[in-house]
C-alpha cells in the first residue's frame, strides 16, 4: 500500500474530508486532494499533517516502500562471490600498472 493510500485511509477513518483537512493543516482542497490520490505528499504537507495529528505514525507509512528498495535484486549481488574477488584482483593489476607507468613520466 502506498503513502498516499495510507493517509487517505487514515482520514477515512477519523471520517475528516479532504476539505475539513484542507482546513486544518491550512492547505489547499485541490492540494489536499492531490497528495492524497495522485502525488506523492512532500515534507511539508506530512509536517503539516503530523503536527496536527500526532498519532498519525510517519514511519509506517514509508514501511512498504523501504521494503521494496530492500527487496531490489540486482544479478551483481547473485553472483559468486570468488568471481567478484577475481574482477577486483584484475581491476587492481590493471589501476597498478597505469599507477606505475604514470609514475615513471
Amino acid at each position: 500500500m502506498n503513502i498516499n493510500t495510507k493517509l487517505r485511509l487514515f482520514f477515512e477513518a477519523k471520517n475528516i474530508s479532504n476539505k475539513e483537512l484542507a482546513s486544518i493543516i491550512n492547505y489547499s482542497e485541490v492540494m489536499v486532494s492531490r497528495y492524497l490520490r495522485i502525488n506523492k505528499p512532500n515534507y511539508e504537507f506530512l509536517k503539516a499533517v503530523k503536527d496536527n495529528f500526532p498519532e498519525l505514525d510517519l514511519n509506517n507509512l514509508f514501511v512498504d516502500e523501504l521494503d521494496l528498495l530492500l527487496k531490489e535484486e540486482d544479478d551483481l549481488y547473485k553472483q559468486d562471490g570468488s568471481i567478484l574477488i577475481d574482477e577486483i584482483e584484475i581491476n587492481l593489476k590493471k589501476l597498478r600498472s597505469v599507477l606505475a607507468q604514470n609514475s615513471h613520466e
